[in-house]
């Protein structure tokens, strides 16, 4: 895996350098295209003051021929009126000749100089445009260039994908031998077993033996014993007299004892070398038992899950209180909110000793009807809450046609809130509460409580306050969304406040069971304090971080987790 995340993190870098050099390259074209832009716009400029110029000449031509024709006619008119003779008459003429002449030109020079200004203008032109030609084949060459260069950059990220991808291959393909190797290491277990099983079958079989030979051995033991005694005493009373004869005597007594003994000092040497082969056998093995071991607890984990629907409304968290009788220090629980006895009914069966309360006498009578024959049912007609006195319990009905709700008093509370359609409170009744610290102190409910689910319709914090010092291994305590009907008014706490107050309590892990209202499906989370959208559910607290993983893992088996991803408000969806 680390090995996958540095190929990204480079393949990362590689995208982020070809991506600065193909901005960097764009960059270069885009002030390029700018300046050519600036000289089009100025040599534009320049052509349309040209233009001007030509037109405004080519619009004066008239007027100029026309003021000439009014000179013409003023001369013809005065060389009419006041010339009466010849000469002055071919003096008028030759008058309005030489202004006729000057006239063309001083004319012609305009035109000269306009034709030679306009020339300017146009080789000027002509200079930009070749510039610009000039200056647009360079960018095209810098656009050739940074093309080039993407391409490069491009086959290069391609050389590495293909590289990164080989490696990946590989990677994949050590993962695969592994993962093999453990495949293979799991079938050869029972192959280890058997070995491991015949091993303790040829060691007891060989303490078998040595069982079986150890009376021969005290036996022997025991005669060779009485006839050392018996030799001594013999040597004694006839050691000057017959040494030798009693030296053969006492050889030929010792022969069957030796010829007993042999056979059991050889077993017992092959004992213990068998035990020393077995004790190597062991300890080469142990190891590979123990990595066995956590390979099958950590991988290889299989589980078994049966549906049922023995829970009715109330599963799955019945199915999870039911787990977990197995891994708590007592079997005394508490229902706190006990209504007819749904909960109570199911922690009974599975094995823990109940202590139910319930306020509202109708269902408190309902409640002691139903189990008063279970020796381990402890029922009492009350609430409990963070003070003592008696408030009003606020009683609910169902406004509906139909009759939608089965039972509306499972929704009597103390604390008012909001309500969904076709439930509405009307009237109410006074009850007992109590804290829950007090029936401890007094004696009335034991302090060895090892799991206490709470249900009170919005009342749950109150309840918990009321505990003061005393801690439980679990906690179960309803939540709702604030998009939900129950939680638009009157809310006195949300998932939030509830986690903080429990952590307060050094209850540092939670599992979250929840539902989307108006759906049926159930899910969870483990240890994150906000709630899905409009949804409603029970929350698990725990003290013990082993407990709480083995609730994980229930609920992992039997429900599907949900997992909290951060993206912007306005692409949060619900599931």
């Amino acid at each position: 895996m680390d090995f996958r995340r540095h190929m990204k993190q480079l393949l990362r870098m590689c995208g982020h350098a070809m991506v600065s050099t193909v901005h960097e390259r764009l960059d270069n074209v885009d002030r390029q295209i700018e300046r050519i832009l600036d000289q089009d716009i100025e040599l534009a400029q320049n052509q349309t003051a040209l233009l001007r110029s030509a037109v405004q000449l080519v619009q004066s031509l008239p007027q100029m021929q026309t003021e000439v024709q009014q000179v013409e006619m003023r001369l013809a008119s005065l060389v009419r009126d006041h010339c009466a003779s010849k000469p002055d008459l071919e003096a008028a003429g030759g008058q309005r000749e030489i202004i006729r002449r000057e006239f063309n030109r001083a004319f012609t020079n305009m035109g000269a100089e306009n034709a030679r200004a306009l020339a300017g203008h146009l080789e000027g032109l002509q200079r930009r445009l070749d510039d610009a030609v000039s200056n647009t084949q360079g960018l095209r060459e810098e656009i050739d260039g940074a093309r080039q260069g993407l391409e490069n950059a491009l086959n290069n990220v391609d050389r590495q994908l293909a590289d990164i991808l080989d490696r990946n291959i590989h990677l994949a393909q050590d993962q695969t031998a592994l993962l093999q190797s453990g495949v293979q290491l799991v079938q050869r277990l029972p192959q280890i077993l058997s070995g491991f099983e015949q091993a303790e079958m040829r060691l007891a079989s060989l303490l078998r033996d040595h069982c079986a030979l150890k009376p021969d051995l005290e036996a022997a033991i025991g005669q060779m014993e009485r006839i050392r005694r018996e030799s001594n005493h013999a040597f004694a009373e006839i050691a000057s007299a017959n040494a030798q004869e009693l030296a053969g005597h006492l050889a030929e007594a010792q022969e069957p004892g030796l010829a007993i003994l042999r056979p059991t000092l050889a077993c017992v040497l092959n004992l213990e070398r068998e035990y020393s082969a077995t004790r190597d056998i062991m300890a080469v093995l142990e190891p590979v038992a123990r990595e066995t071991r956590s390979f099958l607890a950590n991988e290889a984990v299989r589980q078994v899950v049966v549906e049922t629907s023995e829970y009715a409304f109330f599963n799955p968290e019945l199915g999870l209180i039911s787990f977990l009788y197995s891994h708590l220090p007592g079997r005394n629980a508490m229902d706190i909110g006990a209504h007819i006895g749904e909960v109570s009914n199911c922690m009974l069966n599975t094995g823990y000793e109940v202590y139910a309360f319930e306020p509202y006498p109708p269902s408190y009578s309902r409640l002691t009807e139903r189990l008063k024959e279970r020796k381990a049912f402890h029922p009492f007609n009350l609430a409990l809450g963070a003070v003592d006195g008696q408030p009003p319990l606020y009683l609910v009905t169902d406004s509906t046609n139909d009759r939608r709700y089965d039972d509306p008093t499972v929704f009597h509370t103390l604390a008012r809130h909001g309500m969904p359609e076709g439930l509405c409170f009307d009237g109410t009744a006074t009850v007992p509460v109590k804290r829950l610290s007090d029936l401890h102190r007094g004696g009335v409910v034991p302090a060895d409580i090892s799991l206490v689910k709470i249900d009170t319709e919005g009342y749950d914090l109150e309840v918990i306050r009321g505990m003061e010092d005393h801690r439980y291994p679990v906690v179960c305590v309803e939540f709702w969304d604030t998009q939900i009907p129950f939680a638009s008014d009157g809310l006195l706490y949300t998932l939030e406040s509830m986690v903080r107050e429990m952590g307060q309590r050094s209850y540092f892990w939670y599992v979250v069971l929840y539902r989307i209202w108006g759906r049926n499906q159930t899910a969870f989370f483990c240890n994150h304090d906000r709630p899905v959208p409009g949804s409603w559910g029970n929350i698990f607290f725990f003290r013990d971080h082993d407990t709480f993983q083995q609730a994980q893992q229930w609920c992992a088996a039997v429900l599907p987790r949900t997992y909290f991803k951060s993206v912007p408000a306005s692409q949060a969806t619900t599931p």
